[in-house]
């Protein structure tokens, strides 16, 4: 059901979104953590912060100044497709990402 860990996958992608964001010094992003309804608010709020923050870790790790990453729990509140099965549960266990420019 919940899990936070960077996949070799997601590592990829995420060596990507380190470059952009080391590269342009006029953005600031934050990390949304995200679950599917399954489970307790409280549980959910866990797992949306902790996979939040095992990104913005990730990034850190990468170079990215921690002055230009923060995090935040979504819980299931923005689903990207309905909860009705496995499959679209596993969609909307995820993160996004919202540039801020300055």
């Amino acid at each position: 059901m919940g899990s936070a860990i960077v996949t070799e996958e997601a590592r990829n992608y995420l060596d990507k979104v380190a470059v952009l964001i080391t590269a342009n010094k006029n953005i600031k992003v934050l990390i949304s953590g995200h679950t599917c309804d399954i489970g307790s608010d409280e549980t959910n709020l866990m797992f949306s912060k902790d996979r939040a923050e095992a990104v913005e870790y990730y990034l850190i790790l990468k170079g990215v100044d921690p002055m230009r990453v923060s995090t935040d729990a979504k819980l299931d509140a923005e689903p990207v497709a309905p909860n009705t099965n496995e499959e679209n549960r596993q969609l909307n266990r995820r993160v996004s990402f919202l540039i801020i420019r300055e």
